[in-house]
């Protein structure tokens, strides 16, 4: 087991809390990692929703590095053998894989509930924040906050050593609408209504109850599928839905997309009236988002100017998470299978002899690509526009690049230098997981 505290430096108290954080980890002899992050929000995007983003991609970059140090230890066999059955195993977690657990409460679950009721948010919305979400867990959901203090000063370590929790000054932020609720409405309401949080805790089971069966039923007929950059649908099967199902339809796209947030009325009317007008649809989906369309199908994808240039280096094997694009790279040794001859969107087996690190980040002017099988050098703007690459993702795909030249564009093509050759029987494994889409939580 591993405490991991992820200090963001947005208050003067960040750095105290980190400290606080390891002694309670010393106190209960638990192994502790502190991941300080020195970025900022970028344009148009909250402090807020910019921290959770960043804060899960690095609690999931550390769990993958973990299942990295466990993997190195296990036999060859063994881990070709859980290789070859997490093939039929769902991406967003596999059996034996590490978990990222965090404390998020009852009472945490109540203000998330009356934030979105607030809003005015839908089916989706009132389902809450999910009790496990791929490798994300929330044990303590079902518990109240008041009881979680309490068993905290009770526990006979801490209590021993006079070691109390530590809270956020952003939860008493009157900026924060959260903040705002806790400490004025919810107080006000629990007076007035008996079991307040249960009561909403049942309202979002039924929500989520509901929720799945309604997604279960749609998302086959709108021939969802996700990308490295989003996620898209069959526009001619979302035309026939009825209204309220389409915006539910639209909600679900926002989800496989790995947008944390559903699009607002205004910003779904708007996408409405283009999808009646004309084929070429391109507007705000607000938070970050846009939707893009042509006649048959709907994309929705991060906007241009949330993620910006983005550059990460990854020494291999390993992992690295791009928040920006909401996704987790990952590098590893493997056996050469049949299924690396061929082309796919999110993984590739390449020849990385000699390689020791690794650059992930989007294109660059004047960037370049040996294609496979091709004759020579090519310019990638070129092979985009040959391959048909629509322009909303040209900037949006995470490319593996080892030194000077591109080794890998994930869905295009690898470069010629790096193709396995027939009969070898080792390479590398480069996969791109898609991050869960993270809920408004505290």
């Amino acid at each position: 087991m591993l405490a991991c505290h992820v200090d963001h430096r947005l208050d003067t108290e960040s750095s105290e809390r980190a400290a606080h954080a390891r002694t309670l980890a010393a106190a209960l002899d638990v192994d502790f990692r502190l991941e300080v992050l020195d970025s900022e929000p970028p344009p148009g995007e909250s402090i807020e929703a910019w921290a959770r983003r960043v804060r899960y991609a690095r609690l999931l970059e550390v769990a993958a590095a973990l299942d990295d140090r466990s993997a190195g230890d296990r036999p060859a066999d063994d881990r070709a053998a859980d290789e070859r059955s997490a093939e039929h195993r769902p991406r967003e977690h596999r059996a034996g894989e590490s978990l990222v657990l965090t404390a998020h409460h009852a009472d945490d679950q109540a203000e998330t509930l009356l934030l979105r009721m607030s809003q005015g948010s839908g089916l989706r919305g009132l389902a809450g924040i999910r009790s496990r979400h791929g490798r994300i867990v929330r044990p303590l959901l079902a518990l109240r906050r008041a009881d979680l203090r309490r068993l905290a000063e009770a526990e006979p370590v801490l209590r021993t050593r006079g070691l109390r929790p530590s809270e956020d000054p952003s939860n008493r932020d009157p900026r924060f609408a959260r903040s705002r609720l806790r400490h004025g409405a919810l107080p006000r309401l629990a007076a007035r209504h008996d079991h307040l949080a249960p009561r909403l805790a049942r309202l979002a089971a039924t929500a989520t109850t509901a929720r799945e069966r309604i997604d279960g039923m749609l998302a086959p007929r709108l021939r969802l599928k996700e990308e490295i950059d989003g996620a898209r649908l069959d526009r001619r099967a979302l035309r026939f839905l009825p209204s309220p199902l389409r915006r539910h339809a639209l909600a679900l796209l926002h989800q496989h997309a790995g947008a944390p947030h559903p699009a607002s009325s205004a910003a779904i009317a708007e996408l409405e009236r283009q999808l009646d007008l004309t084929d070429a649809v391109g507007c705000d989906a607000g938070h970050g988002w846009r939707w893009q369309g042509d006649a048959r199908r709907l994309w929705l994808h991060p906007a241009a100017n949330r993620q910006g240039h983005f550059t990460y280096t990854l020494e291999i094997p390993g992992a690295v998470a791009i928040p920006e694009l909401g996704c987790l790279v990952r590098i590893e040794p493997c056996a050469v299978e049949s299924w690396m001859f061929h082309g796919h969107a999110r993984r590739a087996g390449l020849d990385l002899a000699g390689v020791e690190r690794v650059e992930i980040r989007n294109r660059r002017p004047g960037d370049r690509i040996r294609p496979l099988g091709g004759p020579g050098s090519k310019a990638l703007k070129a092979l985009f526009i040959d391959r048909r690459i629509p322009r909303h993702r040209r900037d949006t795909l995470p490319l593996l690049v080892i030194d000077d030249h591109i080794a890998w564009v994930p869905g295009v093509t690898i470069d010629e230098r790096h193709r396995l050759a027939p009969g070898q029987s080792h390479g590398w494994r480069v996969e791109i997981h898609r991050l869960p889409a993270f809920e408004s939580t505290s």
